[in-house]
């Protein structure tokens, strides 16, 4: 069997985002809450200490739940409320909760927190 999703839409422009969680039987259920965001989709996914957060959009700068980017995709990772990884694709600013993580003046980069861009 596969899964099957089927949505009945009356909105003019429609935005979905999914959050697949691989796992086995044993794999605990995390929580998913979504971002909310003028510019973008995102979600919040919490497994225990861990919290991921991902946004999604056009490349017009958006904030939500402490992140804060222009990139059209931004992933951070917190445990125990401590950023400890994080990544952004086609942006040139990333913040999270105030500290910036990347700032290129307007360059666009793609950049992870194992290789940062030169400033």
């Amino acid at each position: 069997l596969h899964p099957r999703l089927e949505h009945t839409v009356t909105a003019v422009e429609p935005r979905f985002l999914m959050v697949l969680v691989p796992g086995t039987q044993a794999t605990p259920m995390p929580q998913v809450r979504r971002l909310a965001t003028a510019n973008g989709v995102g979600a919040e996914v919490v497994w225990g200490e861990t919290t991921d957060q991902f946004l999604f959009g056009s490349g017009e700068p958006q904030t939500a739940a402490g992140l804060e980017t222009d990139g059209h995709a931004a992933f951070v990772r917190r445990e125990g409320g401590k950023t400890t990884g994080w990544a952004l694709l086609d942006g040139s600013r990333l913040s999270t909760d105030g500290a910036t993580r990347v700032s290129t003046s307007g360059r666009r980069v793609a950049a992870d927190s194992t290789r940062a861009p030169s400033q």
